[in-house]
């Protein structure tokens, strides 16, 4: 999409580049989010009323499969972000801290 924002009337209006092919797309439980220069797990998506093993809200993530996330800085957090909507995957390895263990 290209992303218009009108200030003067106060609309934004997102505009189609290319039709989207979510056929493929996958989804993992959770979403991250970036704060401080470290990497959390910021939500967790339900699947109906089954509890799903996996990272819990909150929890620091370390490593994405085996990268050292320790620190990221926002240029390689959208690095990261654009690269998982470019080559979805089924699985995910995620070192995770929780509390004081990891």
């Amino acid at each position: 999409y290209r992303l218009v924002i009108d200030w003067s009337s106060g609309e934004l209006s997102m505009i189609p580049i290319r039709p989207y092919d979510n056929t493929s797309q996958k989804e993992f439980n959770f979403s991250l989010f970036l704060k401080d220069k470290q990497v959390f797990i910021g939500s967790l998506l339900s699947v109906g009323n089954k509890v799903v093993d996996g990272p819990q809200l909150g929890d620091q993530v370390l490593e994405i499969d085996g990268e050292d996330y320790r620190s990221c800085s926002g240029e390689r957090w959208c690095t990261m972000l654009s690269r998982r909507f470019e080559n979805t995957t089924e699985e995910i390895s995620l070192l995770v801290k929780r509390g004081d263990r990891s």
